[in-house]
């Protein structure tokens, strides 16, 4: 907690008379669960209310309310707060400096160092980090920013990407899903193909390739239904490995992959599983790990059991009825 990134009122040693009452301890971290408190949240309650949805990066947090509204605490640098001021360091929950476009929102998601939000309308909105900005993580074709900047359509054929259900945000490359099941993506691609389009990098968003899917009639990846990508940055140039799972219950993955024969780099989508009844058909995935030589991916498959591919190494066979798998981004659990 040390810049504030539980959103308790404090960061480092707790101070006299903390709403949550005493820790009993000096130290930063907290090791069992105590309440968000509300920060500029209105109301009478002392605790954030009325939460929908959560979402972390590197020391800092952000959460959805009911009405649309998006909180952010924690460390502010790169603007990954949606402040205005550069490293500030915020201990409780408040808005973003500039609000006039971020309303109505209905997912959010954090990358390491930036945040995407994707509206009631299918418009998705990013502020913070951007590698630069001729390859933006933002898909802006812009730099860092606090202020909230629309993504741009890129190869959509549109000014702006639309109709976006789903976003996921790597260290430095990121993913969209389009109501359509097309998946889009941008920033540096860098030595290891990362973007999944056979080519380099974009500043704005372009089309993941087929690859090894048969049935696209389009020469692009259809009917995806979710992505996952690294998102740590002890990673060469922050690029490692991203995987897509169809609606058929697919997965494929491209960039620097683990595989039983080892590491290897692909550069368009290449199938890893194909689904043949429920007991394989994967319906989730996520990525974790230590570097790109030491990833590796949970898999939810359709009848509720989990498996993994990689270095993980874990007999996961015992697991039963599990709705969500997450992945931690640095290390070897989920």
């Amino acid at each position: 907690n040390q810049y504030g990134q539980l959103g308790v009122g404090y960061n480092g040693e707790e101070p006299s008379g903390n709403p949550n009452g005493s820790i009993n301890t000096t130290y930063q971290n907290v090791v069992y669960p105590i309440q968000v408190l509300k920060g500029g949240q209105g109301g009478t309650g002392k605790c954030l209310e009325n939460i929908i949805q959560v979402t972390a990066g590197d020391n800092f947090s952000a959460a959805l309310d009911k009405n649309g509204t998006v909180w952010t605490w924690g460390y502010n640098g790169d603007y990954r707060l949606g402040r205005v001021t550069a490293n500030e360091v915020i201990n409780v929950p408040s808005q973003l400096s500039n609000v006039t476009e971020i309303h109505n929102i209905k997912y959010i998601t954090a990358g390491p160092r930036n945040m995407f939000a994707i509206r009631a309308d299918g418009s998705l909105w990013a502020w913070g980090y951007s590698y630069s900005a001729q390859e933006s993580s933002l898909g802006t074709n812009g730099g860092s920013t606090s202020v909230p900047t629309r993504v741009l359509g890129g190869a959509s054929g549109s000014a702006y990407l639309s109709d976006v259900v789903y976003v996921t945000a790597g260290e430095i490359t990121t993913y969209a899903i389009k109501s359509n099941g097309t998946l889009w993506s941008w920033g540096p691609a860098g030595g290891y193909a990362s973007l999944g389009t056979g080519k380099g990098s974009s500043g704005v968003p372009v089309q993941v390739v087929k690859g090894e899917q048969s049935t696209s009639k389009s020469g692009y990846l259809e009917n995806v239904v979710d992505v996952a990508t690294n998102v740590n940055n002890s990673w060469p140039g922050g690029i490692g490995p991203t995987v897509a799972v169809t609606a058929e219950g697919h997965l494929f993955g491209w960039g620097r992959l683990d595989t039983t024969n080892g590491t290897s780099t692909y550069a368009t989508p290449t199938l890893f599983s194909q689904a043949t009844d429920e007991n394989n058909r994967i319906i989730q995935a996520a990525i974790g790990g230590t570097s790109y030589s030491n990833s590796y991916e949970y898999i939810l498959y359709a009848n509720g059991t989990v498996g993994n591919r990689g270095h993980s190494g874990i007999d996961l066979s015992s697991l039963n009825n599990v709705t969500q798998v997450a992945a931690a981004h640095n290390g070897y659990f989920g």
